[in-house]
């Protein structure tokens, strides 16, 4: 075993430009933060919803009565999901918007005001202006606004009442399924009136549909309606950050991999602990990690590096450690000579303390 220990020590931060063996921070990682000058992993994120219309061209959080109300601008129209305080949402809210245009060109600006001389309310104030793909459009589209407490309209559609049929009978028909076209599971609220029909508000948009389809609704006594399908709807998560370790979406939890990689530790370019002008022509040979971590679960440390700068890099096996390890014995060199820390286990965390090196003069020899 080697006389010398040295403390890892690299600084902080990520240098990604610039050439592997020049620099003096940490050369790669991903799903890390910097605390205490030292890489710990960055916290995991849940899916709170999954059906949020998409792509979502604005996004407005309003914090009131412990909720967060979530305001999301998409081509067709808005949406509202409330939230609270722990990340539990309460469902999609479709907002009617009145002088309207639905545009694939939409980006949306919010904000809220207080009407002190008016209705007393708190207003939401909208604009969906055409400046997607052209970012000085002279489109004139209206500003919109309305109380923050007001969803009482319906949902902007994406379809065409192409045929309104005749002979039905009056009345709200509710949650009709939808038949015919090449998708399933659309369900929509159907109004009658004079044996026609005067208003469809979309319910459940289903899934597999495609643009031209036809669509029709089994109402009592007449014939004829058909619905058809003008544009399609994406959808989009919602997700929360910063809570627990893993990523959370439905019923499912993954790991999330998290690393860090240290700059060079070679002796020509001043050995582990400090960089240095002046190096020694030397292979740096590791025999011993000694892991100093906050830890849960498994991680695995990879040895990596190349005999000269432009050389192609030599990557270990892994060495395996749990939270109870004491020390990783091995016998790796490398001239230049790098350190990667893996974590990809579910539940899995770390923080990184100070690690020390056992570490000697190495074979001046190639690979």
């Amino acid at each position: 075993m080697t006389q010398k220990v040295f403390a890892l020590d690299t600084k902080p931060g990520i240098q990604r430009d610039g050439t592997v063996f020049d620099k003096e921070f940490y050369n790669d990682g991903r799903w890390v933060r910097f605390q205490r000058g030292r890489p710990r992993k960055i916290a995991g994120y849940r899916e709170i919803v999954n059906d949020m219309a998409g792509p979502s061209r604005g996004i407005y959080v309003l914090p009131e009565n412990n909720f967060n109300y979530i305001y999301n601008g998409y081509s067709d129209g808005m949406q509202l999901i409330p939230i609270n305080n722990i990340g539990i949402g309460s469902g999609i809210t479709d907002i009617t918007l009145t002088d309207f245009t639905p545009s694939a060109n939409n980006l949306w600006q919010f904000d809220s005001l207080f009407d002190a001389g008016g209705s007393g309310n708190e207003l939401l104030v909208a604009h969906p202006g055409q400046n997607l793909s052209l970012i000085d459009s002279t489109i004139n589209t209206p500003v919109l606004a309305g109380p923050t407490t007001g969803t009482t309209m319906s949902a902007i559609g994406v379809f065409t009442i192409a045929v309104a049929g005749s002979g039905y009978t009056n009345g709200t028909y509710l949650a009709q399924p939808l038949t015919g076209g090449t998708g399933s599971g659309a369900t929509a609220d159907i109004v009658v009136a004079g044996g026609i029909v005067t208003s469809v508000t979309i319910v459940n948009r289903g899934t597999g549909y495609t643009v031209s389809d036809n669509l029709s609704a089994n109402i009592p006594a007449g014939s004829g309606f058909i619905l058809f399908v003008n544009t399609l709807m994406d959808f989009t998560s919602l997700w929360q950050h910063e809570v627990g370790t893993d990523a959370v979406q439905g019923g499912n939890s993954n790991a999330i991999e998290s690393y860090f990689e240290t700059n060079d530790l070679g002796w020509v370019s001043g050995g582990p602990s400090q960089p240095s002008p002046v190096g020694e022509n030397r292979w740096l040979r590791i025999e011993r990690v000694e892991p100093d971590f906050i830890q849960t679960g498994d991680m695995e440390l990879y040895i990596t590096g190349r005999p000269f700068a432009q050389s192609t890099d030599e990557t270990s096996d892994p060495f395996v450690f749990s939270p109870g390890t004491n020390k990783i014995d091995m016998k790796e060199q490398r001239r230049e000579l790098r350190l990667k820390f893996v974590s990809n286990v579910s539940s899995g965390d770390y923080q990184l303390g100070k690690v020390l090196l056992n570490a000697t003069i190495g074979d001046v020899r190639g690979y």
